[in-house]
């Protein structure tokens, strides 16, 4: 006989600091490997997009924070193609900043599986 757990199951639909510690493990690598450097105006940071699964992601490094401690920060976005922004977090410290429930969390989900399969060639053609 099985014992019933003593905490409730994982919603990875509600559990905002899993899916954004899994987005940044996940995606990072891919955007910095895959994804192509963004030419942006001015100061801004440097930057990588990756257009797969449907999503367009952005990782951006040394992002000002405005704070004189944590002068710099990494970003991380997600939209999915053609509609408005999902997901954004940024870290030194972690903060997530956006996260809407979507079809994005599924797709994250499963590259992530991908990539523990050592599926990634598939990665940018999706």
């Amino acid at each position: 006989m099985f014992s019933k757990p003593s905490h409730p199951p994982l919603d990875v639909h509600h559990d905002k600091r899993f899916i954004t510690q899994l987005a940044i493990e996940v995606l990072v690598p891919m955007v910095e490997e895959k994804g192509s450097l963004l030419e942006l105006k001015g100061n801004a940071p440097l930057a990588r997009q990756l257009l797969t699964h449907g999503l367009t992601i952005v990782y951006a490094q040394q992002v000002p924070t405005g704070l004189q401690q944590q002068p710099f920060s990494a970003l991380l976005d997600i939209w999915p193609q053609g509609g408005l922004k999902v997901f954004s977090a940024r870290w030194s410290p972690l903060e997530c900043v956006c996260f809407r429930q979507g079809p994005w969390i599924e797709a994250l989900i499963e590259m992530a599986l991908q990539r523990d399969l050592g599926l990634e060639a598939n990665f940018a053609s999706n």
